[in-house]
């Protein structure tokens, strides 16, 4: 019988080490027994929770990026700031100021 300890030492091990699916299953089949076994255990894992752009206005911007999600639509702005850096530094540099500000 495998005992408290070292469950509690292989479920530490999988929370330290980087996410993938196979550590993701085998810290479900770990809490499972801890569960089973000694009670509840208290996860170091916190949910990742998949959003989406709410709609903040009726421009052709927000229309557009409206339902989509963040993660993409800010790498296609990080992408814009680049270029924006390099061909108009005057304007980048206002728009920072302008975030930075708010």
């Amino acid at each position: 019988m495998i005992s408290k300890h070292e469950l509690e030492k292989a479920i530490e091990e999988c929370e330290e080490s980087p996410p993938s699916y196979q550590i993701i299953q085998k810290l479900a089949d770990l809490y499972a027994v801890y569960d089973h076994l000694y009670g509840d255990k208290q996860t170091g894992i916190s949910l990742v929770q998949e959003s989406i752009i709410d709609n903040y206005g009726d421009n052709e911007f927000f229309s557009v990026i409206c339902g989509k999600n963040p993660e993409k639509v800010w790498l296609v702005i990080d992408e814009l700031m680049s270029v924006l850096k390099g061909v108009m530094p005057k304007l980048y540099k206002g728009t920072i100021e302008k975030i930075i500000d708010t």
